[in-house]
């Protein structure tokens, strides 16, 4: 995922003068009847920024959590 100025040429997959996210979520199986769940995220653009570090970690977990309460339902 990510963000460019209108008209930069991001799509058209030029993503030069954006700033861009990357998200893995990754099931693999543990038990027959369970399984580990990874999430990670990552950025290309202000990388020395805590504060902006410590809010999208606690951004992401806020949406694992999500998944994990419904993972848990099934």
């Amino acid at each position: 995922m990510g963000t460019a100025p209108a008209g930069s040429g991001a799509t058209q997959r030029d993503r030069s003068q954006g700033v861009n996210g990357f998200v893995l979520y990754t099931i693999t199986p543990w038990t027959d009847k369970t399984c580990h769940y990874f999430c990670a995220f990552a950025r290309t653009d202000c990388l020395g920024e805590r504060r902006l570090t410590h809010a999208l970690r606690i951004g992401v977990s806020s949406i694992f959590r999500e998944d994990q309460l419904v993972l848990a339902a099934n």
